[in-house]
């Protein structure tokens, strides 16, 4: 049997499913230097290698496990496929994927990728920007339409949106839909509002931050935080139709300015607990519990605001006795929040092009009951730990959502119309690194030690410093 040759260079695994997440709180990283990354180390010989499949070698690299354990199951249900899969893996802790990715993309040669990943923090360096002339277009890739396979799928639009190149040609898609959800605990929501009901609930917090807010002061008002910490609204209002940059121009627009009122009442109403995301009192207000090293009062947190990863592999493995205790609603903003896209390198291996393509169409729309798609959103691949939301919502209409730790709701009543509304018009190659400065400043305004001036005034100087995009 064959048997993915893999090459682990650096690999952080605490959250290795979880795409697109991290600290907003900490010190952020400056974007990575394309010009000067630094080439990936050569892989140290296989001491017993394996023998090369009579179609070739297919290089993939990924920024965790998911498409290597993907594809593993691939060849073991596929004996005849007739190629062998080269992995390398590399964490993208302070950009270490990127820089290497680019390296490799740069250098080509048989070393270098056939196939390759992006997540949201920077998929638009491939599809759209810098780097997009790798990307090579599906249409192309399959030698067919690729509209309408995309549409018989049912693909999230924004997903499409983030795959889709300059010239208006897919060169990407994500096999997981990150639209996003307001993660409660229904006992907080009775306590607050005699009921539980998602509909209900929803109706509370929602449509829109003004609604929020006055769920906020509903919830102070019982002494339970509606969040754990204000970063958690970030998430959401970050995620703009309307790019950062404009024409080389450094643009707050009305959404993103607007968190400098939402998160200052949200902490100085005390309608929080001040926690920073991935932060220990975060993890531990998922079950209800104080943190030894925590300072200040810590009260019940209602909810949180994320997408099915943030379900399945954060909030129910922390959530101890409040397992169970949890629902989903509409958001009071629609967001999406991480992903994974996969891309053919258009310099890649031209004779292994018909695998490569066999992959990805059976990663990305294959919505059969043997694809990729409909294995990982009813938890069926080997070592599955949780269901999950998927791309195609074809194939999540015909899945069972229901989840214990939702109290037996159907997880995918609230994600398929969260995938519909989500968006990626507002993303581009420098999110994570802006994303995170705004939210820096904006915490040292909610704090005090800034005026709303002072932080605006840093937040640009430091975009012009490090970036050179003036206001």
């Amino acid at each position: 049997m064959k048997k993915i040759l893999c090459l682990f260079l650096v690999v952080v695994l605490v959250l290795a499913p979880l795409a697109g997440c991290g600290n907003n709180n900490e010190t952020p990283e400056a974007p990575v230097d394309q010009g000067a990354a630094t080439p990936a180390p050569a892989p140290d010989p296989d001491p017993d290698p394996e023998p090369a499949g009579d179609g070739g070698v297919i290089n993939v690299w990924a920024f965790t496990t998911e498409i290597p354990d993907a594809l593993q199951h691939f060849i073991d249900s596929n004996p005849d496929f007739p190629y062998t899969i080269n992995v390398t893996v590399i964490s993208d802790q302070d950009g270490e994927y990127e820089a290497a990715l680019n390296t490799a993309l740069l250098a080509g040669g048989s070393a270098a990728p056939d196939i390759f990943t992006a997540e949201q923090a920077f998929v638009v360096n491939y599809t759209q920007h810098e780097f997009s002339s790798f990307a090579l277009p599906y249409e192309e890739l399959f030698g067919e339409p690729v509209q309408p396979l995309v549409d018989a799928a049912g693909v999230a639009a924004f997903i499409q949106e983030a795959g889709t190149n300059p010239a208006g040609e897919l060169v990407g898609l994500g096999f997981q839909s990150t639209g996003s959800a307001f993660i409660y605990r229904r006992d907080l929501a009775e306590q607050i509002w005699g009921t539980d009901d998602p509909d209900a609930v929803g109706g509370h917090i929602g449509p829109g931050w003004n609604r929020f807010l006055e769920a906020a002061a509903q919830a102070e008002a019982e002494g339970i935080a509606i969040l754990s910490g204000e970063g958690d609204a970030w998430q959401a209002i970050r995620q703009s139709p309307n790019p950062w940059v404009v024409n080389d121009t450094l643009v707050i627009d009305d959404q993103r300015m607007s968190y400098l009122d939402i998160g200052y009442q949200l902490f100085n109403n005390n309608f929080t607990n001040k926690t920073n995301a991935w932060g220990s009192q975060w993890f531990a207000d998922m079950r209800g519990e104080v943190e030894e090293d925590t300072e200040g009062p810590v009260r019940p947190v209602l909810g949180y605001l994320g997408p099915a990863w943030l379900i399945n592999y954060v909030i129910a493995g922390n959530s101890g006795d409040t397992f169970g205790n949890w629902a989903i609603t509409t958001p009071p903003t629609p967001f999406a929040w991480g992903g994974t896209w996969t891309m053919a390198n258009a310099n890649g291996n031209p004779d292994v092009r018909d695998g490569v393509a066999t992959l990805i169409r059976w990663l990305t729309l294959d919505t059969t009951d043997t694809g990729f798609q409909f294995l990982f959103a009813n938890q069926l691949l080997p070592g599955a730990s949780a269901k999950d939301a998927v791309a195609s919502s074809v194939v999540m209409e015909r899945s069972d959502g229901t989840l214990d730790f939702l109290a037996g709701q159907d997880m995918f009543d609230i994600f398929i119309p969260a995938g519909v509304h989500g968006r990626a018009s507002g993303w581009g190659p420098y999110d994570r690194f802006i994303d995170d400065q705004f939210n820096n400043f904006a915490e040292q305004y909610f704090m005090g030690e800034m005026t709303r001036e002072e932080a605006l005034d840093g937040f640009r100087q430091a975009i012009q410093d490090t970036l050179g995009i003036g206001s």
